[in-house]
């Protein structure tokens, strides 16, 4: 029988005290427990060099992790070197917008939508982007803001995802120029598509995103 990939054991092992403070530091910062961090940081190191599978299909929340690990100098015994994840930060707000797209990429407009006559130019009518929304458990949100975040902080996104994998500002739906835009805001576990992963995306009708476990559906109906 395999082992369980979700138990754990207490371990000992040196640190240096710097890198500790470090990971208490982010620990306070991101809302989360140290250990959570070690194990991310292990994790990710390791399937930096393609060794392991990909992340467990469940993990324990927060609340049931152990405290932390006594870590005890060993005299002769081989250190353990632990580094401190990379998060970038989000996307500076103000950034030059792309130039506007083909219209074929552009969304659908809204069925019955009043058409406008642009001054001076008969019968062209202006591009207006249909309202997007994310369905996610039976329900469904509306995007409301040309900057929608998608995370896990309450008072730092516009959609929560109550995940510890989630990071508190994991991924953006940006509006430029008519086309909605799924972009990943440098998140830990990223955003996945069709099973790929992806930084900046278009948004089409019924498009599927993955975020860790959670899957976000995209409509424009």
């Amino acid at each position: 029988m395999p082992a369980d990939p979700n138990s754990k054991s207490p371990r000992t092992f040196q640190c240096r005290d710097l890198l500790w403070e470090t990971f208490e530091k982010m620990a306070k910062d991101l809302e989360c427990s140290v250990d959570y961090l070690l194990n991310e940081s292990m994790r990710q190191y390791a399937r930096s060099k393609n060794y392991g599978a990909r992340r467990a299909p469940s993990q324990a929340p927060l609340s049931q992790n152990p405290e932390r690990k006594a870590v005890a100098a060993q005299g002769g015994h081989a250190t353990k070197n632990t580094a401190a994840p990379r998060i970038p930060p989000p996307p500076p707000r103000g950034a030059s917008h792309a130039p506007p797209p083909p219209r074929a990429s552009m969304p659908p407009p809204m069925p019955g939508a009043p058409s406008r006559t642009l001054k001076g130019v008969p019968g062209a009518a202006p591009t207006r982007p249909a309202i997007l929304s994310i369905l996610y458990n039976g329900e469904k949100f509306p995007v409301t803001k040309e900057r929608f975040v998608l995370g896990r902080g309450r008072q730092t996104s516009d959609f929560t995802l109550k995940d510890p994998n989630v990071s508190r500002q994991h991924a953006l739906i940006e509006l430029q120029n008519g086309t909605y835009f799924m972009v990943d805001m440098g998140s830990t576990n990223g955003v996945e598509f069709k099973g790929q992963r992806v930084a900046r995306k278009p948004i089409a009708e019924g498009d599927v995103y993955t975020i860790c476990d959670h899957e976000l559906v995209c409509t424009f109906r």
